[in-house]
């Protein structure tokens, strides 16, 4: 029998009412986007997050009681995924500020907003709001940066056309899970990614992308799912990349090329960002830091230490430490 996709999920479900929202802000810290947030009603506080991880594609099913969130500057100079998060309303009242734009959204409605932007946003209901989140990193999105930035904090109806398409794609994905492979996962992350691109296009009044370019964007995230399967892998390189997919070593650099970047920044920025997951988490504790950064592929320990700190300002002992003292760094 084929191996089922799962979700994991959050629950504040449980818990005495005094510590539910603590342990909700805790688990903020250690998210994709981590935010400072607050509630005016901590005693009734109730979240549940549900997380599907196609590798570079994460969706979230959220909801919680009426909260704020603020995303800093300084929380993006810490850390920054440089992903853009496209919102879509399900339960309850939005709102969003971000790039000088005020926007009150309610269900049907869907946003995009940009992790490396700061902003605030709210949501609003008697009981508990629900969103749901589609997580993708900016370097796949085909169309320019300064165009995503003209849609940023808008309401965008999603009750028709490929809007509505999209948006069905990744609800199922995020509450059907159980009823598609593991395997597919990659493949599934992009076809949601080409009808996110359609959409957002639409809305600029785009046209959508050339045959050629679909492919060396499909072929781009067969390669950036195969580096987030082989992060602990030491040999990882470049040389190797290219083989296990096929194509030469100089032209999976014009594909990073394209897009900005370089493999190896890549690379790496994804090892610390699991690297930075698992300092900050509990369950891990007695495990030595050294051991974390050779557990994503970092074979010397000063080296790990060194990219950590030049990366979120600290050596990763001390961001372990704050962490475990309940400090943001």
């Amino acid at each position: 029998m084929a191996i089922r996709m799962q979700a994991a999920v959050f629950t504040t479900e449980g818990l005495p009412a005094a510590e539910r929202f603590g342990v909700w802000r805790e688990e903020n810290t250690r998210s994709i986007i981590p935010s400072y947030v607050r509630t005016d009603r901590v005693n009734e506080f109730q979240g549940m997050l549900t997380t599907l991880d196609l590798g570079i594609i994460q969706v979230n099913l959220v909801r919680y009681s009426s909260i704020e969130a603020r995303r800093t500057a300084k929380l993006i100079r810490r850390s920054d995924p440089e992903k853009y998060q496209l919102a879509v309303v399900l339960d309850g009242t939005h709102g969003i500020e971000q790039a000088g734009r005020q926007s009150l959204l309610r269900p049907g409605h869907a946003m995009i907003y940009d992790s490396s932007q700061p902003f605030d946003a709210f949501a609003v209901h008697e009981g508990t709001a629900e969103l749901m989140v589609a997580h993708f990193p900016k370097s796949l999105l085909p169309l320019p940066a300064a165009e995503i930035d003209k849609l940023l904090a808008l309401p965008l109806d999603t009750s028709e056309g490929t809007a509505s398409l999209a948006v069905g794609c990744l609800s199922r994905l995020v509450t059907r899970t159980d009823t598609f492979r593991a395997v597919d996962g990659p493949r599934l992350a992009n076809v949601a990614l080409d009808l996110v691109t359609v959409m957002l296009s639409e809305q600029l009044g785009r046209p959508t992308e050339s045959a050629n370019e679909s492919h060396r964007r499909t072929l781009l995230l067969r390669i950036q799912s195969f580096i987030e399967n082989n992060l602990a892998d030491p040999e990882l390189t470049p040389a190797m990349i290219a083989r296990s997919n096929l194509i030469s070593v100089s032209y999976l650099h014009r594909l990073y090329r394209e897009q900005g970047q370089s493999v190896a920044v890549w690379t790496r920025t994804r090892r610390l960002e699991r690297c930075r997951r698992d300092l900050a988490d509990p369950a891990l504790a007695g495990t030595p830091v050294h051991a974390i950064g050779r557990r994503w592929g970092f074979v010397r320990a000063a080296d790990f230490s060194r990219v950590f700190r030049t990366a979120y300002g600290m050596p990763p002992g001390e961001f372990r430490r704050l962490m475990s003292e309940g400090l943001r760094p």
